[in-house]
């Protein structure tokens, strides 16, 4: 099977596993990157499906947090069927759901000024001839 996106809904569920498993065992993006001797913006980049990750990556990742790569699966598997047909932004590591505002106010449109533009004064030349 092809994957045709970083932002389908199984990367999603895999980021959303990977960060949730970082914060029970009580780690930073920091420490985690200084671990797999990589920077703190790798391990963002995955959290936030920007960056997909091979099984060696993974296996690594997953010892950091203790757990097996074969249980880690069995998680991703009962994560995956769980989530269903949840939003993209609610499937994002920790996201609220936003609630909608009206159309109107949206994007406000800027009021069109009524005062007519002053006219520039030149400055005077203050040298004596």
């Amino acid at each position: 099977m092809k994957r045709t996106s970083l932002y389908s809904k199984e990367h999603r569920v895999l980021a959303r596993l990977l960060r949730k498993l970082r914060l029970k065992k009580g780690l930073s993006q920091a420490a985690v990157g200084k671990a797999l001797g990589r920077p703190q913006a790798y391990v963002s980049a995955v959290e936030t499906f920007i960056r997909g990750v091979d099984l060696l990556q993974l296996r690594e990742l997953v010892q950091l947090y203790d757990v097996r790569l074969r249980d880690f699966i069995d998680l991703y598997e009962a994560d995956l069927a769980s989530s269903g047909d949840v939003p993209d932004r609610e499937l994002r590591a920790g996201a609220k759901p936003r609630p909608k505002r009206p159309a109107a106010t949206r994007y406000p449109l800027k009021k069109a000024s009524k005062k007519t533009p002053t006219p520039v004064k030149k400055a005077a030349n203050k040298r004596a001839r």
